[in-house]
């Protein structure tokens, strides 16, 4: 895991032109297609490079004079790998997409792009009678559950639905927050068993947990991925109990979650190999809390290589199925990780900056890459964070660190404890929070791989990818 990435993954040739049209850019200006969408659920698919570097990229939709944002503005790097995606219209009207080259006032850009509106495909459902979910010693107990699957979908992976409502094999759409949530085998005549924990959040005075009710009511129209308490507690938290700053902050969130697919991230992204082999980051053990641990070896990975043979929007991608990972390894297992109720899941990180260069610092795509991982985790994940070690800081650190703090929120920061080459130091905290047998020898603990590594290196590469036919919660 890590080192350097063999040229033979970088990008090699320029994307395929044939059956593309073209447009022009000129520098320090921007261009728009028009598409008309008549019918709601239809798919807005786009693929374009750009010819000459990079162009800012975004889609709107009319509404009279003004243009609502859909898929915020991003710069994109398009000139080896075409950009792809695609947009369910939930509305119908005028969408457009935006060529954006305000920013260069030298070059203008030839962007060359197949861009089309495609009707949804019909998707057949089957229903079966709801029943109400019975408590039996803190566990439910389903006789003829409610669910809906997709018959395009594999069976084994159909979503079970315990709330009325709907729910689709990749998102809820139910007006309740009272729901659970797990796969279940169609082929199956047992009754479903599985975990159930009614969370207490002992920490929180009574006006606190009278706010968090609040909360409760005003966002109950809203989608939720996890209906806990503890979940509602963490946009509180963030917004110190600030009921309208917390909604926003969670309803950005759950449209966040819609448009990028987040629900389904776990089972339907693909991740490069390039970013499995070469980006040195995974899981290792717990922390004494019972958080996920997670080691990052950015200082290993060689970025510029990495960037050079993945798109940025699949990077980003890639650390967000990892946090999405970490996230269902305590759900998934409370036993495992003795999941008190109540309590946030938050992840301990430990970020190695052994072999760190100024290549990593003056990467504008890494930066750039950092930044948006930033900005997303800030925005998305508010209290998943336990404790961050920087370990090995060099000197020009503190030319990097500098130009990320800006985006890392003043309660994150507190979390994060920095530390140089002197390792009888970070290894005495971490080990302050972390008992060795989770941890590699390398870092001062006593877990090794199975082969005698004291890196785990194959343990730390097991990203938690696990075959679909492992329901959520055990039964």
């Amino acid at each position: 895991m890590g080192g350097e990435v063999p040229k033979s993954y970088y990008f090699s040739c320029k994307p395929d032109t044939a059956n593309k049209k073209t447009l022009s850019v000129s520098s320090g200006s921007k261009e728009h297609l028009e598409f008309q969408v008549d019918k709601a659920g239809s798919v807005l698919k786009w693929n374009f490079h750009c010819e000459d570097g990079d162009i800012v990229f975004a889609v709107y939709r009319k509404q009279g004079s003004a243009l609502i944002p859909i898929v915020p503005a991003d710069r994109v790097d398009c000139q080896m790998s075409p950009e792809e995606g695609e947009l369910d219209c939930d509305e119908t009207g005028v969408y457009v997409i935006e060529f954006d080259n305000g920013f260069s006032y030298l070059r203008s850009k030839k962007i060359w792009y197949v861009i089309s509106v495609e009707s949804a495909a019909v998707r057949d459902f089957v229903e079966i009678p709801y029943q109400r979910p019975v408590a039996i010693c803190g566990k439910l107990v389903v006789q003829a559950p409610v669910f809906i699957f997709h018959r395009g979908e594999k069976k084994e992976t159909c979503c079970l639905r315990l709330a009325q409502g709907f729910i689709s094999p990749k998102r809820i759409v139910t007006n309740s927050c009272e729901k659970n949530v797990a796969f279940v085998d169609l082929n199956s005549n047992r009754s479903l068993l599985f975990l159930f924990a009614k969370m207490d959040l002992s920490q929180f005075n009574d006006k606190q947990l009278a706010i968090l009710k609040q909360f409760r009511e005003i966002v109950r129209d809203c989608q939720l991925p996890n209906s806990e308490d503890a979940y509602l507690a963490r946009w509180l938290i963030a917004r110190d109990f600030d009921l309208t700053k917390a909604e926003k902050m969670l309803r950005n969130s759950l449209e966040w979650r819609r448009r990028y697919k987040i629900d389904s991230l776990r089972e339907d992204f693909k991740p490069p190999d390039v970013l499995r082999k070469y980006f040195s980051a995974g899981f290792v053990g717990q922390d004494k809390l019972q958080s996920p641990l997670w080691i990052t070896r950015y200082g290993k990975s060689d970025m510029k290589g990495i960037l050079r043979s993945s798109k940025k929007k699949d990077f980003v991608m890639y650390v967000v199925y990892l946090v999405e990972t970490s996230i269902w390894r305590v759900m998934s297992d409370p036993q495992k990780y003795k999941r008190s109720p109540g309590a946030i899941v938050q992840t301990t990180i430990i970020f190695d900056l052994e072999d760190l260069s100024m290549q990593h610092i003056t990467n504008k795509q890494a930066v750039d890459a950092a930044i948006k991982i930033i900005q997303i985790y800030e925005a998305n994940y508010p209290e998943c964070l336990s404790r961050v070690f920087v370990i090995n800081a060099p000197k020009i650190f503190s030319i990097g660190y500098p130009i990320l703090k800006p985006f890392i929120h003043e309660r994150t920061r507190n979390k994060i404890k920095i530390f140089g080459h002197d390792s009888k130091q970070w290894k005495a905290a971490i080990l302050a929070e972390v008992n060795p047998e989770e941890l590699p020898v390398c870092y001062g603990g006593t877990m090794t791989d199975a082969d005698g590594n004291p890196n785990c290196i194959s343990t730390a590469s097991q990203h938690g990818r696990r075959s679909s036919k492992i329901i959520l919660f055990q039964w």
